[in-house]
């Protein structure tokens, strides 16, 4: 039906609507539906290639990284945190909040946090609710992204940061309790403008 449709687009302007769909036996609000769906299409297939254009901006000008790495020193961290700084997604007097692992108790860090204008805050030894925020981020990553073994790093970086960027931060809705149901990104926004016209 499809085809019909899109052959009424067409040619509406030589012979009409109204006679095309006599013609061809179909509704004319069928086709006016089909066309408001089409429309819709078109503009959500426009806005997925801006989106995908700059999450490949950002991807490259982040060399290639959403920070990741085989071992667990500080660097992996404070190159994480320069990251969403850099970006102007860290304003000073932010809370950089994190458990008690060696690479965000180090020196190194402690003086990125301090040079950023940040804030540092640690959960308590053992208690994963001081991290409820993070713990649910990671389990919604583990079931959502579907899978959790890669044949390497990079495809596992890429799939990571498609995830979170493109899917996550954009598109996946969660319940604000004052807001209803939001993607991440717009609940940041709205907080921004909220806390802009306050200030």
């Amino acid at each position: 039906m499809s085809e019909v449709y899109t052959f009424i687009e067409a040619e509406k302007t030589t012979h009409g609507v109204a006679l095309l769909c006599r013609l061809l036996k179909v509704a004319r609000s069928s086709f006016y539906a089909w066309l408001a769906g089409e429309q819709a299409r078109a503009a959500r297939r426009a806005a997925d290639d801006a989106l995908a254009h700059e999450i490949t901006v950002l991807h490259i000008a982040s060399r290639c990284t959403y920070s990741m790495a085989d071992h667990h020193r500080a660097s992996l961290v404070v190159d994480a945190l320069t990251m969403a700084a850099g970006r102007g997604r860290l304003q000073p007097g932010c809370i950089a909040h994190s458990d008690r692992g060696s690479e965000y108790t180090s020196d190194e860090l402690r003086r990125e946090i301090h040079r950023s204008g940040l804030r540092q805050s640690m959960g308590r030894t053992g208690s994963c609710y001081d991290n409820a925020a993070a713990e649910s981020f990671f389990a919604l990553l583990k079931e959502e992204i579907g899978t959790r073994h890669w044949p390497d790093r990079t495809t596992a970086r890429a799939e990571i940061f498609t995830f979170i960027e493109t899917f996550y931060n954009r598109r996946r809705l969660r319940k604000h309790p004052a807001w209803g149901y939001l993607t991440p990104l717009e609940i940041r926004q709205r907080h921004e403008r909220e806390h802009a016209l306050a200030a």
